[in-house]
């Protein structure tokens, strides 16, 4: 996607920064006073093929109640609140502009 990077363009690719990226848009740190965990999570924005099939995945022990869902960009509004909200938002507006860049049709989600 294109965003807004403060990476600097590697010295034999000064063009770089003219290229989507794949850095995280955004980081955020979570204390669940429930548990005494932090979470540190990395926000992303990608694309999934319209003809994609999900794959199987052995699962690890930490990751056997972890639950993952698909959403519109409506339905993950519904969800998160807060910082998460205006995260969510920003990750919309850089899908939104990159689509623009590359002439591609926009739903609207």
């Amino acid at each position: 996607m294109y965003h807004l990077t403060r990476q600097p363009p590697p010295a034999d690719d000064p063009d770089a920064r003219r290229r989507p990226n794949t850095e995280p848009i955004y980081t955020t740190t979570t204390f669940w006073k429930r548990t005494g965990a932090e979470y540190l999570t990395f926000w992303y924005v990608g694309r999934i093929a319209e003809d994609a099939v999900p794959k199987d995945k052995k699962l690890s022990s930490s990751e056997l109640d972890y639950t993952t869902h698909l959403l519109t960009y409506k339905e993950a509004l519904e969800r998160v609140w807060g910082q998460q909200k205006a995260v969510l938002e920003y990750a919309w507006a850089v899908y939104i502009y990159t689509l623009r860049l590359e002439g591609e049709q926009i739903s609207k989600g």
